[in-house]
């Protein structure tokens, strides 16, 4: 699976004005603004229970209950959030194994774009979802960063985020020594401490 974040800004406005000699008295411009940041997946693999998540698309069902693929109908507009985890090799000066952890904890919309089968794997990619502003991620549900423990003498712990995500922040990168969690086959329920 990839991930691609691009943002995309509002330039600030310009303005100057000019002296009877046609020399520029003063110029000066607006602070550039982020609108937002435009998310890309695309997945090796087809992930039914993701596809329900993202796009809110009904899934196909198995007669076990598990979710084989999915239908796709009309577009439902949804908001959702995404975390990944990357590797970081060889980082120096390291206390522990470091991962990039990347969260955008406010999404809107996206949509499937084409894909192709043919002899070899099949790739199916979602564009269109960008951030907003004002999301109530604060420090999040998951496990992400390690917190102090409970007495100076304990070590760290897994923990929320160290920072809560501010209302006008829309993606957060940072280092982590938490790992990733466990890979699932399927969508599970999120149990919250």
């Amino acid at each position: 699976m990839t991930v691609e974040f691009s943002p995309e800004y509002e330039d600030g406005q310009e303005s100057s004005q000019k002296k009877a000699n046609g020399e520029l008295a003063w110029i000066t411009k607006d602070d550039d603004q982020l609108k937002w940041v435009t998310v890309a997946i695309e997945f090796t693999g087809v992930n039914p229970d993701a596809v329900n998540l993202i796009l809110g698309q009904p899934t196909v069902l198995d007669h076990l209950g598990n979710a084989v693929g999915f239908r796709l109908g009309q577009v439902v507009p949804s908001d959702w959030a995404i975390e990944t985890w990357t590797d970081i090799p060889g980082m120096a000066c390291a206390a522990g194994k470091p991962y990039g952890y990347f969260l955008a904890p406010w999404l809107h919309g996206g949509k499937l774009t084409a894909w192709t089968l043919e002899n070899g794997g099949a790739k199916f990619k979602i564009e269109g979802a960008r951030t907003q502003a004002g999301s109530l991620w604060g420090k999040g549900p998951y496990d992400v960063d390690l917190n102090a423990g409970a007495t100076e003498a304990d070590p760290p712990v897994a923990g929320k985020l160290l920072t809560p995500i501010g209302g006008g922040q829309h993606v957060d990168m940072h280092i982590t020594f938490v790992a990733p969690p466990q890979a699932a086959c399927a969508a599970t329920a999120l149990v919250i401490a």
